[in-house]
């Protein structure tokens, strides 16, 4: 079955933004709008190699070239034709869109020509340039196969990315300092047209009910503990495409590979790029910008970067069964190439040459081929990263590791004098050092498409009652907050706040009882009665646009349970006051109002309680009003990591000020 549909997929620049044997591919170019850019009759660039008597010329040399460029790399029988256009595309001086491009149609369940295959996976789309190449025949005959526009607003218009033009090569790399190379560009839209992109939509429902290639090779290392896209429902995929880090691909031939990679990748397998919010036409049908080799990044980044190479694309490429594809260098052919530190003519790991062709720990290697030879006993070496331990060659390939009780950094802002014990890094968390933050509260929901959180059953026991207790969904999301230039201690601990009910069992469990504290805090003494049991707030992690790494071992921040409190009758309330508070979400000038919870910490699941002394109460706030008016609260989609796991939120506007406060029971 062939589909007509064009799916595209966008290049942006930031901050500026088979039958046997196959024969090389050809690629052929059908420009399809006449007297656009390509045609364009200003003069050539004289800064830009590619041959033309115009400037149009030039755009079609380049293009060409890149063009041929991919049908050197790859194999098939069958002509992949690209249908190229140039005209004005979304930009800014301070940004915009270099190209888009995609599969003009896409194909399943075909029946091959002579000498051809079914496809590998039945029920399952194909890019159509890589369907014609597996059936061997012209599956969308009279039709181009990838189409791609590219921005001519570029060239010499500070309107759009200001100070920097196009620079015309036929072959790869970046030219001089502010321009960007149209070659590469046009190298990256059309990985997109044959095979880099998926075709599922952002509310996370397949095409026409069925899965793509692209999306055969994705699970999220994080959503279910690794779950394949394909097992997922609609609601997961949603919120995979935004768990930033966590969407992997999972591919035998990028997996083999992975470790050329010095950054982005996971598990063992590559981060794909899934930011929050979600970022039609970059997120899922590129890899991470984190990924990097050796200060290389990868052609299919969602960004324009001048160290553009293919580091996995053709091992994508291979996985989704286009065979053999020719990449930036060739582990095991005994050349060192690129980013290689070695290549002893194989791939296999443990005999000093890696499967990756990288230079294994406590080898030394040289030539071409690589001949690799144990480091002398005793050499420097660090295989685990860990810095509370010491680590020697054996003299036999192996790093050994040796505890040490050195001093060391547990990664908590706040602590000091932390030495190694036992290999780790003992944390020393001092007092006042580490007192307790204030902590602005944000009211917050799961994130519209992300997975809702599963009710979660856990014991409390606090200084008023102990229960079993039923965690029912996030409510709040505490950011620790600067009230008053006074600081912040811990600036990477947080506060997800659950609402709780006690769990329904039997006999029933004891009804909370109403009592009376005093409490004394910066704003001064006030009497409260405590109403009834409502939040529980669990200290997490936060990021913006990212999933953060959990707290770490050892960050002695308590769980707190929150109760709903008024004006003890009889007392004088709390007159109010206004306060600047500074968080990362925003600086504000705020009003604080009336008293609304007490929340005291709180044992666990029998975890324990670090400092029973530190109590929070919690006041009704707004932003003051002034002249010129504070800019409203704009939603925010987070990612929190904490011990009930990963969740992504959006935090929806203020709504408490937390300040640490003594009580007194009455």
């Amino acid at each position: 079955m062939i589909a007509s549909r064009k799916f595209f997929v966008g290049f942006a620049i930031a901050s500026l933004a088979t039958a046997g044997v196959a024969d090389a591919a050809t690629v052929s170019v059908s420009y399809t709008s006449p007297g656009d850019g390509f045609d364009s009759l200003a003069a050539p660039d004289g800064a830009s190699p590619a041959p033309g008597a115009t400037l149009g010329a030039q755009r079609k040399a380049s293009f060409e070239a890149a063009a041929a460029a991919w049908g050197g790399r790859l194999t098939s029988n069958v002509t992949i034709v690209v249908g190229a256009e140039m005209s004005p595309l979304s930009c800014s001086a301070g940004g915009g869109v270099l190209g888009s491009a995609g599969a003009e149609n896409i194909a399943r369940d075909w029946t091959p020509g002579g000498g051809g295959s079914a496809p590998p996976l039945a029920n399952t789309w194909y890019h159509i340039a890589l369907a014609n190449k597996i059936a061997n025949t012209d599956l969308d005959v009279g039709f181009a196969d990838v189409g791609a526009t590219f921005n001519s607003s570029v060239d010499n218009n500070n309107n759009c990315i200001a100070g920097v033009n196009w620079y015309y090569d036929v072959v790869a790399g970046q030219g001089p300092g502010g321009t960007i190379s149209f070659f590469d560009v046009v190298l990256h839209e059309i990985g997109h047209g044959i095979g880099v992109s998926d075709f599922t939509a952002n509310n996370g429902a397949f095409f026409g009910g069925f899965p793509d290639v692209y999306a055969a090779n994705l699970e999220d290392h994080d959503l279910g503990g690794g779950t394949a896209w394909t097992a997922m429902t609609n609601g997961e995929r949603a919120a995979s495409m935004i768990d930033d880090g966590n969407l992997h691909w999972i591919g035998p031939a990028v997996t083999a590979n992975v470790g050329i990679l010095t950054a982005g990748s996971s598990g063992g397998h590559v981060q794909m790029y899934a930011p929050n919010p979600f970022q039609g036409g970059s997120s899922v049908s590129h890899f991470d910008t984190d990924v990097n080799a050796s200060g290389l990044d990868e052609l299919m980044e969602p960004f324009s970067t001048p160290t553009a190479s293919f580091l996995l694309t053709h091992f994508l490429l291979e996985d989704e069964g286009w065979g053999t594809v020719t990449g930036e260098f060739e582990c095991g052919d005994g050349s060192i190439e690129v980013i290689e530190t070695c290549d002893d003519s194989n791939t296999m790991d443990g005999d000093g040459c890696s499967a990756a062709c990288q230079t294994e720990d406590c080898y030394s290697c040289a030539g071409e081929p690589s001949v690799c030879n144990p480091e002398a006993a005793s050499t420097p070496c660090d295989d685990d990263g860990n810095q509370c331990t010491d680590d020697e060659c054996d003299g036999a390939g192996t790093c050994d590791h040796t505890n040490n009780t050195d001093p060391c950094d547990d990664g908590i802002s706040c602590t000091s004098g932390e030495t190694c014990s036992g290999g780790e890094c003992a944390v020393v968390w001092t007092d006042p050092d580490c007192a307790l933050d204030h902590f602005k509260l944000y009211k917050a929901k799961t994130a519209k498409g992300a997975t809702k959180f599963a009710l979660q059953q856990v014991t409390t026991a606090d200084d008023f009652e102990s229960k079993n207790t039923d965690v029912r969904k996030p409510f709040y999301l505490g950011n620790p907050v600067d009230k008053n230039s006074e600081g912040i201690n811990v600036d990477e601990a947080h506060l997800e706040c659950y609402q709780i009910k006690d769990t329904k069992e039997l006999p029933k469990q004891a009804k909370f009882t109403k009592r009376q504290v005093e409490i004394t805090n910066q704003f001064g003494m006030e009497t409260l009665e405590v109403l009834k049991p409502s939040e529980l707030c669990v200290p997490s992690a936060k990021g913006v646009g990212m999933t953060p790494d959990a707290l770490p071992d050892g960050a002695e921040v308590d769980h707190v349970k929150c109760y709903k409190v008024r004006n003890a009758p009889g007392n004088t309330p709390f007159a109010g006051t206004t306060v600047t508070l500074d968080d990362q979400f925003e600086s504000k000038q705020t009003d604080v109002s009336k008293t609304s919870r007490l929340c005291i910490p709180v044992d666990k699941n029998s975890e324990g309680i670090f400092d029973s002394t530190e109590n929070l109460v919690c006041y009704k706030i707004k932003d003051t009003k002034q002249v010129p008016k504070q800019a409203k609260f704009a939603k925010t989609d987070v990612t929190t990591v904490n011990q009930f796991g990963t969740e992504e939120l959006t935090a929806i506007k203020p709504q408490l000020l937390c300040v640490p406060s003594s009580r007194l029971d009455l």
